[in-house]
């Protein structure tokens, strides 16, 4: 799949569960790139959640698994009343 694509969907997917979820007041996007990798941050004010307790985490494991495929890291933190931060890295040195 493509980079751009993967990116895109995860935003999609993440702007979607806040809007449901979250109850949040303000989010944060931060994309940014160098040669070597790409790097978005997705952060709330919301509710956040616990990770342990996610029986519907469906959208968070095709996210993960969307990174994974292109060889990224996909990072979640998260509790209960503190938000939530989704942190993706692709190295771009293979595409």
């Amino acid at each position: 799949m493509e980079i751009s694509t993967s990116i895109y969907r995860i935003i999609q997917e993440s702007l979607t569960n806040i809007s449901k979820y979250a109850q949040a007041t303000e989010i944060k996007l931060e994309l940014t790139t160098t040669l070597e990798n790409l790097k978005l941050i997705i952060q709330d004010n919301g509710k956040g959640f616990d990770l342990g307790q996610n029986t519907t985490g469906f959208g968070l494991q095709s996210m993960r698994d969307r990174i994974l495929a292109l060889g990224g890291e996909f990072e979640i933190n998260t509790h209960p009343d503190a938000g939530c931060q989704i942190i993706v890295q692709v190295p771009l040195l293979n595409y």
